[in-house]
């Protein structure tokens, strides 16, 4: 496809007649002869700026912060981005970019600028074009992140125009984001505090979870103790019902001992009385009143009151007596 713009884009050049004068050029020790962007950034640039020509944007571009009063331009003998050959010797004309101020050929220089105080367009290299470019991109950028600052921030409601504008609004939000940085600090600051008590407390419940275990193990030992208290108690109890009923039948055994020895004391008692009767008896004559074997009745009528008639009478009569 055809440039449209290829035919207006190359403006009288004010520095031809220098290139016609004495072959060597005075400013040649000034530039470098190689190129200082590099071969592979040049070939970038040039392939950027062709496919933004090609996609048909303007290569007229507005610079109205551009200055240009108080420029000296290089005459470099080769291209600052191409590093070819200058000069009309070389079929390649001398060109000056009106932002870098390095010499180019009309190669790597197909766009125009508009400066500051001047109405007709000048000449800028590929490398400044780009520049340029990503400068309108980064200005996008700037109005979206001022936007974007000013809606954080609480500043501004409305998107920046201009990059001034921009400017402002992040200057404006730059005082509310440092209130909302305080802020955001001191809520940092409660969030550490809070941090710190709540693990305080999940360790003193640690702690007084250690200790209910630790009462709960004390618990099951003083239970275990009771119990076995208890048995022992149980035993003993058992034991002492034992020994009371052992105790029971000794006392029961010492009564029937009392009663048998009483008995064994009145029987003493008896047979001694039966001895002391035997004795008497032996002592007395063999009938009462020395008769000769008299009848009952006539013992009982003859003799004594009865108990002493008992007395006298000898129980191994052979007459058995007997006393009415």
């Amino acid at each position: 496809m055809a440039n449209p713009f290829e035919g207006a884009a190359d403006p009288p050049n004010p520095f031809a007649a220098e290139d016609e004068e004495a072959a060597e050029n005075p400013f040649s020790a000034e530039v470098q002869a190689g190129n200082p962007f590099g071969e592979e950034a040049t070939r970038e640039v040039s392939e950027a700026m062709t496919a933004v020509t090609e996609d048909g944007i303007a290569k007229t571009v507005s610079a109205h912060s551009l200055d240009s009063q108080g420029v000296k331009f290089q005459n470099a003998e080769t291209c600052a981005l191409c590093s070819l050959a200058l000069g009309k010797r070389y079929m390649r004309p001398r060109h000056h970019c009106r932002l870098c101020h390095l010499s180019v050929c009309a190669a790597c220089s197909p766009s125009t600028i508009q400066m500051k105080g001047d109405s007709s367009l000048q000449r800028a290299c590929n490398s400044c074009m780009q520049q340029m470019l990503e400068m309108n991109e980064l200005q996008d950028r700037m109005l979206q992140v001022a936007g974007d600052l000013g809606s954080l921030a609480r500043t501004s409601s409305s998107p920046a125009a201009s990059v001034a504008e921009a400017v402002a609004a992040c200057e404006a939000a730059a005082a509310g984001l440092q209130d909302l940085r305080a802020s955001h600090d001191a809520a940092t600051t409660q969030v550490s505090v809070l941090k710190q008590q709540q693990q305080e407390t999940e360790a003193a419940q640690l702690k007084a979870a250690q200790a209910a275990l630790k009462a709960q193990a004390e618990l099951r030992d003083c239970e275990a103790q009771r119990v076995e208290a208890t048995a022992r108690l149980q035993q003993e109890q058992l034991q002492r019902s034992r020994a009371e009923a052992k105790a029971q039948s000794f006392a029961a055994d010492a009564a029937k001992a009392r009663d048998l020895e009483e008995r064994v004391a009145q029987l003493q008692h008896a047979l001694e009385s039966r001895k002391s009767s035997l004795e008497m008896r032996d002592a007395l004559p063999r009938h009462l009143g020395g008769a000769s074997t008299p009848s009952s009745h006539s013992v009982a009528d003859s003799f004594a009151p009865r108990p002493q008639a008992e007395q006298n009478c000898s129980e191994n009569c052979k007459n058995h007596c007997v006393i009415a």
